[in-house]
This record gives structure tokens, C-alpha cells and sequence, in this order.
């Protein structure tokens, strides 16, 4: 604990993030990268590319998954929710969750100040935020002051010390439609192939996991503090970095930012070219095809992937890109659609190997961690392949026990992992909490 001295504790005020907080003295000695230390973790070579021969492909699956087709803040720039995007009432980042009856009183009180996409999107006429959940002074259960962890107050942990527990949390994932990227990755040409290699993202339809353990996502949630941007453990905090990101998915964590400055009248039009229909087919009345502010992925997939008329290899591998990204790196809650900004960099596919995609996931995941660990919250989404399997990297104990897969070192750790369906029930998520609560740092 800092002395008397050492001025404001306030994060904001203070202008030190956690990461600062972390290098000036860290609490916890973290085990090593997963990589050895004479590898360059933060270098990649842009000559390496991805093959989808590297994939092993399930051919009869895929071949039914074909027949059955019908059907945290990094500031405005890095503001990854759409604001026509449909929300579950639990995302929208301008419903602001309101503390249980039980905090109000002296222990609570207004914030400081807002957070900047927060405020940005206020600027922008969103509705007035309700800040009653942030801490002013001691919370029984959680900390003596608002000097770390100032919104402890809307965080599930406080539920659970009152006793009311919301339970498993609701995982999205979009492993259906990553199967069914991998078949038309193998349908396209030669060439087509090769430029999608190049784009250092072909390989995430086959690296995701197929299962996702929601009973130890929602644990590990309910330790992730927002306002420190990691996971609070027994013995210090822990939080995924770039490396990680980059040792387990193999995507660029170098490059031009991720960014997103198109209208939704812009969208519209990048999508509506995409399908070859006027704006007014895509959007009209009765059109399925752009519904709640995203686009339908059947709707891709039906007009992109058809072999009559054909489409040109431009359009699929623009259609492909903007379904993979939508479909592992940012997925959202809206179980079959993808958010249409992901569409802006996918237009042009020789590029799409210059962008950080690395501190994009990371970013969004990060954002998705912290809307998840309020207590109004039911589902999480993001790139739960990348917090699951940082969990396995770092976290022994919580592995699963089928035998991993042995990769090269150029392939993503993602596919290590040989990962079957685990219980989904409450009982499990208890477990896993109890485990967490004697977790030593040993043991990491």
C-alpha cells in the first residue's frame, strides 16, 4: 500500500493505468511466455503466412454442415459497438447498471468522471448514465475505498457476497459458421487461397474451439475487474497481453490501427455492393438481409457462396474476411448476424495482413469482459477461444483432461487444445469457484 505521500489513488486522476501499476510493482510473478526466450514475441515475420493445408478438415461433417446451409476503453477510436448496432439491453453502453438496493446510502456515490466512449456517445445525445453503483467508502466484501476499484458497487461479486448469484453466463460462439468458412476456403481457387494465406487471419476458421467451458469463463468473470482491466486472484492480478494474443490466435499484433470512422449510410453501401443489390433491397421493407443495425450471415453465405450465377473471386474473398472476422475475433451477441463495420477492412484483402488485429481483439475482448462482469448481465462475448485457452496456458489445474494436440511452432496454441463438452451446470460453477478462491500463486 502506497503511503500518504504518494498523491491521488484514483487511476484517472493519477493518469497510471494498471499496466503502469503493474511494471512500477507488480504483485504476482507470472510464469514465463509460452514461447521461448530467444523467440521476438512482439515481432512477426511478415513472409509467414498460413496454409489452409495446415487445417485438418472434418470432410464428412463439412459436407453435412454444406447440405444443411438454409438458413477499456481505448477512446473513440477504438469504440468497437455500432451505435445503430442491436444491443442486448445488458451491452448497451449507455444503460449504466444500477447497485441492489442494499448499496445505496453513505458507501455510494457519483463518479469522477465517465469513462471517454462513454462520454462520447452522451455527447452524441445518448441518455443520462446512472453512476449510484460507484464505491465512496468501505463495501462490505469488497474494498475499503474508490481509490482502485471505484465501481464495485455494479460488479456481480457484490450480488454474490449479499447472496444472489446469477448463475452460469451465456458463451456466444459462431462454430457452425466457422465449419462452414472451412469448406468454402477449400471450394475457392488456388490463387484465391493464396491471397487469403497472406491475410493473416485465414487460419482463425479452424483454430477456434469447438466447445466453450461456460461454467469457467464465468468463474474467471467474476474475478475481472474493469477498472483495473485483470483478473483479481488470491495472491495478485493477472491479465491476457499482447504476446498472449499473439502465441495463441498467430494474428498481426503490429501494424495500422483497427478503426472504424464510416457512417451507417457508408456501410450500407459497402455491404449492399457486396451482396450486388441498390441500398433500398437491403435495407427495404421485408429484407431480412440487414435486421437491427447488423448483417445476416446466412445472407452472406447465400449470395457470396453461390456457385450459380457465380460470384467473383473478389467478392468471396471480401465476403469471407468479413465473415471470419465477425465470426472469431469480434463476436457479438447477436447469434446470426455480424456487426457491418467489420466489412471496411475486408474490402480490400491484400491489405488486411497490415493491421494490428492482435490489439483489436484484445481491446474488444477486454470491453466484453467488463459489460459481462456487471451483475445485470447474463452472456459474454468476444473471443472466448483466446480468454479459454489463456485460462489452459496459465492455469494448469483448470486444463481439460482430454490429451492436447502437439503443434508446430508456427501454428496458433489454440488448436492444442483438444476441448470436449464439459457440465454447464451450477454445481460445476460453484466448484470452480472454490477452486479459484485456494488458488496459490504456485500453482500458476
Amino acid at each position: 500500500m502506497a503511503g500518504d505521500d504518494s498523491g491521488p489513488r484514483h487511476v484517472h486522476s493519477r493518469n497510471v493505468t494498471a499496466s503502469v501499476r503493474r511494471q512500477r510493482g507488480p504483485t504476482v510473478t507470472i510464469r514465463p511466455p509460452m514461447a521461448p526466450a530467444t523467440e521476438e514475441p512482439y515481432i512477426v515475420d511478415e513472409d509467414r503466412s498460413f496454409h489452409s493445408s495446415d487445417i485438418e478438415l472434418d470432410h464428412e461433417y463439412l459436407d453435412r454442415t454444406a447440405a444443411s446451409l438454409p438458413d477499456f476503453d481505448f477512446g473513440d477510436e477504438w469504440n468497437f459497438v455500432d451505435e445503430d448496432f442491436e444491443l442486448d439491453v445488458e451491452d448497451d453502453a449507455e444503460q449504466w447498471v444500477a447497485p441492489p438496493r442494499r448499496m445505496t446510502g453513505k458507501n455510494v456515490g457519483r463518479a469522477p468522471q465517465a469513462s471517454s466512449s462513454t462520454a462520447s456517445r452522451s455527447r452524441r445525445g445518448g441518455k443520462k448514465k446512472d453512476d449510484t453503483w460507484v464505491v465512496k467508502d468501505a463495501v462490505p466484501g469488497g474494498p475499503a475505498n474508490a481509490s482502485v476499484i471505484p465501481s464495485f458497487n455494479g460488479h456481480v461479486a457484490a450480488t454474490l457476497w449479499s447472496g444472489q448469484d446469477r448463475g452460469v453466463l451465456k458463451c456466444h460462439n459462431r462454430e457452425r459458421t466457422c465449419r462452414t468458412l472451412q469448406v468454402w476456403l477449400s471450394s475457392l481457387s488456388a490463387d484465391a487461397s493464396e491471397r487469403l494465406c497472406r491475410s493473416s487471419v485465414s487460419h482463425l476458421s479452424g483454430s477456434m474451439l469447438a466447445h466453450i467451458d461456460a461454467p469457467l469463463i464465468s468463474a474467471f468473470v467474476e474475478r475481472w475487474q474493469p477498472d483495473t482491466n485483470s483478473f483479481h486472484l488470491p495472491f495478485g492480478e493477472m491479465t491476457i497481453m499482447m504476446h498472449d494474443v499473439w502465441y495463441i490466435l498467430r494474428i498481426p499484433v503490429e501494424g495500422a490501427p483497427v478503426q472504424d470512422d464510416s457512417s451507417v449510410e457508408s456501410l450500407q453501401g459497402h455491404v449492399a455492393e457486396l451482396f450486388g443489390m441498390p441500398v433500398v433491397g437491403l435495407i427495404g421493407s421485408g429484407s431480412n438481409y440487414w435486421s437491427g443495425g447488423g448483417v445476416s450471415i446466412e445472407s452472406v453465405i447465400q449470395l457470396c457462396m453461390r456457385k450459380q450465377p457465380p460470384r467473383c473471386e473478389e467478392t468471396q474473398l471480401t465476403a469471407w474476411l468479413f465473415l471470419v472476422l465477425g465470426s472469431s475475433l469480434f463476436i457479438d451477441k447477436s447469434g446470426n448476424r455480424v456487426r457491418p463495420r467489420d466489412i471496411l477492412e475486408a474490402l480490400l484483402p491484400d491489405r488486411m495482413g497490415s493491421y494490428s488485429w492482435g490489439s483489436a481483439t484484445l481491446a474488444y475482448l477486454y470491453r466484453q469482459l467488463g459489460m459481462a462482469s456487471r451483475f445485470g448481465c447474463s452472456g459474454i462475448a468476444g473471443c472466448l477461444t483466446l480468454l479459454q485457452c489463456w485460462i489452459y496456458e496459465y492455469f494448469p489445474c483448470f486444463r481439460p483432461q482430454s490429451r492436447s494436440r502437439t503443434v508446430g511452432p508456427d501454428v496458433a496454441r489454440s488448436t492444442t487444445w483438444n476441448v470436449r463438452s464439459e457440465g454447464k451446470g451450477a454445481e460445476r460453477l460453484i466448484t470452480l469457484r472454490e477452486r479459484l478462491d485456494s488458488l496459490q500463486a504456485h500453482e500458476v
